[in-house]
């Protein structure tokens, strides 16, 4: 399984190493928010898997009677569904933190600082 060369790594890893090796790396491709970074490289490599399932690029082969634009769409149906999941699932949790602990601090501890308010100390003294 892992001698079949597949390119599918490679291709879709390189932005998050860009941040792992020099945090400023992914800024040159345009962004520097690491979660934007993996999550475009997870959904390239997952639309990628469609390609690289056929056996002429060394995959282990499309299911009968499925196409490479076929699995591709799979895919594509996959990566969407992945991500309405995700919004309802942050939005349930947010929600429900939001009533039990509350996804702000009040006005007051905002004005005197989260160290202060939440630490007891000083990040910075100037």
């Amino acid at each position: 399984m892992y001698e079949t060369g597949k390119p599918v790594g490679p291709i879709t890893g390189h932005l998050p190493l860009c941040h792992v090796g020099e945090p400023s790396g992914p800024s040159v491709v345009g962004h520097q928010c690491p979660k934007f970074v993996h999550g475009i490289g997870g959904i390239i490599g997952a639309l990628l898997t469609g390609v690289f399932v056929a056996e002429s690029l060394g995959g282990s082969g499309l299911a009968e009677g499925m196409s490479m634009a076929g699995q591709v769409w799979v895919q594509s149906y996959a990566i969407v569904a992945t991500i309405i999941y995700d919004v309802i699932l942050t939005f349930i949790i947010l929600k429900a933190l939001d009533v039990l602990i509350g996804l702000r601090v009040n006005e007051e501890q905002e004005t005197e600082g989260l160290d202060v308010a939440q630490h007891g100390e000083r990040g910075y003294t100037f």
